[in-house]
């Protein structure tokens, strides 16, 4: 059973960094606690929706902020699973 790898453990687990959008709107997560790192990420999917609704300020590139929020509800999927 040597050598048996289910993906990727906490310890290699690094956060999603932030998307040009966000560092420009200035969303950051704040750390802390699971649930403060929850509501974090929640935050930072629903100003992304709003940025690809139309909702933010600036141009946006919907590939960009997509793949962002595909990465960002993986890590989401991930620490609710904890």
């Amino acid at each position: 059973m040597k050598g048996m790898g289910f993906g990727n453990s906490p310890m290699k687990q690094k956060p999603v960094p932030l998307s040009e959008s966000e560092k420009k709107s200035g969303t950051r997560i704040t750390g802390g606690s699971k649930q403060e790192a929850i509501n974090d990420l929640e935050d930072r999917i629903g100003f992304l929706r709003d940025d690809l609704q139309g909702g933010g300020t600036g141009k946006v590139n919907a590939m960009t902020i997509g793949k962002q929020l595909t990465k960002l509800q993986a890590q989401l999927k991930k620490l609710r699973a904890k």
